[in-house]
């Protein structure tokens, strides 16, 4: 589903055999994935694992073309030899129940039906099959029950087959049940509707048809992702989570469910467990410049910014590198002293998103390279964002011209009267401009607010002090010591102690506070974590979990 970042041989043999396994040319496709599993120096290997999957996929419908041509024998080995590499697929174990039945090896198809009840219990398909089994046998009643089962599940979830047994008042007889337990067409149809809706991007019709096909195969891996991924895109995280976690389980090497977890836990803050995530691939595949720039988010949001450049340089040194990549190594180098290399990185980048040009503003100011913060608020233009504001009157200021950036913030507060780093400028400003009255009323207003954020006391002092109320000022720095409030640099480690200790309700929290008061600081600004999210790549073309066949485990 993700974009996937490896090749070589088995790649080219996997491909292959996807192209033939799409247009329907199973032997064919079976004789490339057994190739594919030959070229596989690890059996772990991502491609491999995939292959493994669609060999046995191959074989589930090889045998199903059989059975639906009446030829029952012919069908049966190809059953058997994908159960024997992989039993705990209950769809499987259903056809070969199917084959076997009309074969009237009524024993072994009571046992193959049970075998599949036991991995899926709301398998209805498989209920009916062991009641036609009992009824073979002449055990009515017993088979009566199996029936009403299906009946009874019918009623809090409809679905075709308890409908049609509602219709009956006795055990229908082979030839009229056959097109409800096994209607290949319409089983197709189904699986069509919901990957179609999946790549056209209705993710609540595609969240609703992949509800109801895990319903019938909950032990499928990849049904699960897809169904993850529509919760993903509707924000229903915690619904997306679950199903992740049950795929996991199943499957601990499957390497995209790591990575939509991983972007899950990102976007909840959750940092050390996504960190675990990307982790996990590593362990199980070849680094990829996916899971470098996920590495990359997690070090930057624990502090460890050194740690995040060193995964972010393979995947800003490829050919054509995500531009939210690139833009994070600009910040970071930025953020670290190399003003230098920031200013080269960005210069091949004209982005005029208003946010990113703010963001390399901020590391302007930061870095003292004023000359390179007046370039980029030409760029800037009139935007009117609370940012682009205090990014303009901020440049102005630092360029002497107090008034205009006065006047940016006049125009600015007008929106936003209560906001902390407006009041924090403009106060800073009137200071200079020697209206020192006007500023202390709204710092105090601030305070009043919210005593224990730090710079709002050191602008009234500084304010204070200049005016000559050594005093009031000293008092301030006082209050502000009693309170035990601190730097930015020991606010923004709180904020990483908060995310390793896995509080990462308290560290948004935290982080929504210092944006209020700290919102151009550049080491503040990057630590949003919906600004890093990776973004899924568009899903590819390989087919969906189909309810018509048994699915393995692939990574």
């Amino acid at each position: 589903m993700f974009r996937r970042w490896f090749g070589g041989n088995i790649e080219r043999s996997y491909q292959e055999g996807i192209e033939l396994f799409n247009k329907g040319s199973y032997s064919e496709a079976l004789a490339v994935f057994e190739r594919a599993l030959g070229q596989a120096n690890d059996s772990t290997h991502p491609y491999a694992a995939l292959a493994r999957f669609y060999r046995l996929e191959a074989l589930g419908r090889l045998g199903s073309q059989l059975l639906s041509a009446g030829q029952d024998a012919e069908a049966l080995p190809y059953f058997e030899t994908a159960l024997a590499e992989e039993g705990g697929y209950p769809d499987l174990h259903f056809r070969r129940g199917v084959a076997l039945l009309r074969l009237d090896r009524v024993t072994e198809a009571e046992q193959a039906a049970e075998a599949a009840l036991g991995l899926n219990e709301s398998f209805h398909e498989a209920r009916v099959l062991r009641a036609m089994c009992l009824d073979s046998r002449g055990e009515a009643a017993n088979a009566e029950s199996e029936l009403s089962v299906v009946r009874a599940a019918g009623r809090s979830r409809p679905h075709a087959l308890a409908a049609f047994l509602e219709e009956r008042s006795s055990v229908p007889t082979r030839e009229e049940l056959w097109e409800h337990l096994f209607d290949e067409q319409a089983r197709q149809q189904r699986v069509q509707r919901a990957e179609q809706a999946f790549h056209q991007g209705d993710w609540s019709t595609s969240r609703d048809l992949f509800t109801q096909l895990v319903t019938e195969n909950p032990q499928f891996p990849d049904l699960r992702l897809k169904l993850a991924t529509c919760h993903y895109e509707l924000g229903e995280d915690d619904a997306a989570l679950e199903h992740l976690d049950q795929a996991l389980g199943r499957n601990s090497s499957f390497a995209d469910a790591h990575v939509l977890s991983a972007t899950l836990r990102l976007r909840r803050g959750e940092i050390m467990i996504a960190r675990e995530h990307y982790d996990a691939i590593d362990r199980e595949t070849p680094r990829s410049p996916f899971t470098d720039y996920g590495s990359a988010v997690c070090h930057l949001l624990l502090g460890d910014l050194e740690a995040a450049l060193a995964d972010l340089e393979p995947v800003v040194d490829a050919p054509d590198p995500p531009a939210l990549a690139t833009h994070l190594a600009v910040c970071l180098h930025g953020l670290q002293g190399r003003l230098s290399a920031a200013r080269e990185i960005s210069s091949h980048d004209r982005n005029t998103d208003p946010r990113v040009l703010t963001d390399l503003i901020a590391l302007a100011l930061y870095g003292g390279d004023g000359r390179w913060a007046l370039e980029l608020v030409e760029r800037l233009g009139s935007k009117d964002s609370l940012d682009a504001s205090l990014a303009r009157a901020s440049v102005c200021a630092a360029d002497g011209r107090l008034d205009e950036a006065m006047d940016i913030l006049d125009s600015a507060s007008g929106n936003a009267a209560e906001h902390p780093g407006l009041i924090l400028l403009a106060a800073t400003l009137r200071g200079k401009q020697g209206n020192a009255s006007s500023a202390l009323r709204r710092l105090n207003g601030l305070l009043a607010i919210d005593p224990s954020m730090p710079q709002v006391r050191r602008v009234a002092a500084r304010l204070l002090r200049g005016h000559g109320d050594h005093a009031e000022a000293l008092q301030k720095l006082q209050e502000e010591r009693r309170l035990e409030s601190s730097t930015l640099d020991v606010e923004l480690e709180l904020l990483f102690c908060l995310r390793a200790a896995g509080r990462g309700a308290e560290a948004a929290e935290h982080l929504a506070q210092l944006n209020r008061y700290f919102g151009l600081e550049p080491a503040v600004r990057l630590q949003d974590p919906l600004r890093w999210m990776p973004p899924l790549s568009p899903p590819t073309s390989e087919p969906v979990a189909s309810a018509s066949s048994f699915h393995s485990t692939p990574v």
